[in-house]
């Protein structure tokens, strides 16, 4: 059996700083002004994908923030890009007073944190009951500028843990995320977006986080089906697109993934690449279609088989009114390896609907990606989320979810749920004071010793410039 040692958890923490070090000063030198140019029609996600991670912004997005009463279907600027675990857009326009050049917090966070079920024997592997007490310290630091030609951005979120005034390694999260945006030709864009995680698993802090975009309807929610040792992400997509005319676009995205983690104590690791190939056309400034076909090329280490996914599938989305945004996909995906193909449908379902003071949002995806227990084979996800002003101050908020999926080797299979309740107050100048409440089921044989029940609750101090346009508070 082999665990990751302090040492090398260290050396993982530290890479971000070094990458976002290494690229300000180059970067700094050659900042020109912003260049509007006409971008391609909006293409969807790959649906086999699960989304637990944002998606692609330049072929995503669609308006720049606060442009809503014009906003269609086609973005207004190819260079916008979404933040680390949403969907929501960066804001271009913050004016955060914690500034280093080009360099910027968009927001800080103190968080107490009291659950059960939150550390694991390491004799036995089996959980510890008892409650466990931490201190949780978080930023979001953000490097995003327009170039003449090309946009770029650099987002580092680290989260540091704290029990008895000692710092927690184990506990401690690294999240950096690099994209890139460039304007080729009037015609050509390519995209790059690098997403490097390095998260422990075991805190949630009562947290929930279902996030719609009102203009595309795509949506991130938060993984909550979580083992109880460190798990390494690395996620690459490139994205070439051409635009063939006003209306239609064709989108070449070759893409990339790793996964090292344990399962039940065994160090797995799995990786994969392919490529999606799209033709996005936009019906009036509001709708769009696209029809898309892909590949995918998977290893799972301790399974030895190699799985080979191959889907096809059509995508649609709508802003039907100011106030009301639907995408959806559908499709049709194969795995094979040496015992044969399996034939499945996948694909994905969004809404959202905001009424003057509260939003509701659901999605469902059934897809393929990498997640805490799933290495191959598909699993299934819905997501509920609802959010309500009380006054100018104060809001609530409810959440669930629901997954559960297989893989194609013997004894794969997993389910779970997640409830949580939340409130927020906002007391001036950026910050917001939050409650949360969380409790977390989940089972299989995939889950293994870890199956069980695990309850939280928190409560969050957040700083913001201008707040968050996504939600109603920091969920």
């Amino acid at each position: 059996m082999v665990h990751f040692g302090i040492r090398r958890r260290c050396k993982a923490a530290l890479l971000p700083l070094l990458v976002f070090g290494l690229l300000m000063p180059t970067l700094g030198a050659r900042a020109q002004a912003p260049d509007q140019a006409s971008p391609p029609a909006p293409v969807p996600t790959d649906p086999t994908a699960t989304k637990t991670t944002d998606p692609n912004a330049p072929a995503q997005d669609a308006d720049a923030p606060g442009s809503q009463d014009t906003a269609g279907v086609q973005q207004d600027n190819p260079f916008h890009v979404t933040a680390i675990g949403r969907a929501s857009w960066l804001d271009p326009t913050v004016k955060s007073p914690i500034r280093i050049g080009p360099i910027y917090t968009s927001n800080i966070s103190l968080s107490y944190l009291q659950g059960n079920g939150l550390h694991i024997d390491p004799t036995t592997q089996d959980l510890v009951d008892g409650t466990s007490r931490f201190a949780i310290l978080r930023a979001d630091l953000v490097y995003n500028h327009d170039f003449q030609r090309f946009g770029l951005t650099v987002q580092y979120l680290p989260q540091l843990a704290f029990s008895n005034g000692q710092f927690q390694t184990d506990f401690s999260d690294q999240n950096v995320s690099i994209g890139s945006s460039i304007l080729l030709s009037p015609r050509w864009i390519f995209s790059f977006k690098n997403n490097f995680s390095s998260q422990n698993g075991q805190t949630l802090f009562g947290e929930f986080n279902l996030d719609v975009n009102n203009i595309t309807g795509q949506s991130a929610g938060s993984p909550f089906l979580q083992d109880f040792h460190r798990q390494i992400y690395n996620d690459t997509l490139l994205s070439f697109d051409y635009r063939v005319n006003e209306k239609d676009t064709l989108t070449i995205a070759p893409t990339s993934h790793l996964n090292d983690r344990y399962i039940n104590g065994v160090k797995t690791l799995a990786y994969d690449y392919g490529v999606q190939v799209s033709w996005g056309h936009s019906i009036t400034e509001r709708e769009s279609v696209t029809v898309y076909a892909n590949f995918d090329r998977r290893f799972v280490i301790d399974t030895l088989p190699v799985y080979n996914y191959f889907g096809l599938g059509a995508g649609y989305t709508s802003r039907l009114t100011q106030s009301l945004t639907v995408h959806g996909e559908v499709g049709l995906s194969t795995v094979g390896d040496s015992g044969g193909n399996r034939l499945t449908g996948v694909g994905l379902a969004t809404i959202r609907k905001d009424f003057k003071s509260s939003n509701v949002s659901v999605s469902y995806t059934r897809g393929s990606s990498f997640g805490a227990f799933l290495s191959s084979g598909y699993s299934d996800r819905l997501d509920v989320g609802y959010d309500t002003r009380l006054g100018l101050r104060w809001s609530l908020g409810v959440g669930a979810a629901y997954e559960t999926g297989g893989n194609l080797y013997s004894n794969g299979n997993f389910h779970g749920y997640y409830l949580n309740g939340r409130t927020a107050y906002k007391l001036g100048h950026g910050f917001t004071i939050s409650a949360n409440v969380g409790s977390r089921q989940q089972d299989g044989p995939a889950v293994g010793v870890y199956s069980g029940r695990t309850e939280y609750i928190s409560s969050t101090l957040t700083w913001e410039p201008l707040g968050d346009q996504g939600q109603f508070g920091p969920y």
